[in-house]
């Protein structure tokens, strides 16, 4: 693959099953980034996939995996902008680093009442 892992899979031999291996590229461990093992090779590696993974379907992934991340940042920007204005506003407060909903009740948020022990 791209970050120079070889894949191996090991003929079965009598009882003993076939196995899957990954070889990395560097034998020490704290250089290994095994984040960037595509999940396709994972898969196979593990045995819930038959057919080893094609450049093509890894590309594919991966574009799908960097425009989710894409949709996920500008939902946040959007989210951040519409808080900041629900605090302007004061529809909203800020409690130790939480916000929650001011008064109405129905909006899916704290409706500013805490449950309270018994006396």
């Amino acid at each position: 693959d791209d970050a120079g892992n070889k894949y191996w899979q090991i003929p079965q031999r009598g009882e003993e099953a076939a196995r899957r291996e990954i070889e990395y590229p560097t034998t020490q461990l704290e250089d290994i980034d095994f984040e960037s093992i595509p999940s396709e090779w994972r898969l196979w590696v593990r045995g819930y996939r038959d057919d080893t993974p094609t450049e093509e379907e890894i590309f594919m992934s991966r574009a799908r995996a960097t425009e989710t991340l894409r949709k996920a940042k500008e939902i946040e920007a959007k989210d951040a902008v519409e808080r900041s204005k629900q605090l302007a506003s004061g529809e909203l407060r800020k409690v130790d680093s939480h916000t929650v909903g001011v008064g109405g009740g129905g909006g899916g948020g704290d409706s500013g009442t805490a449950a309270r022990p018994p006396e």
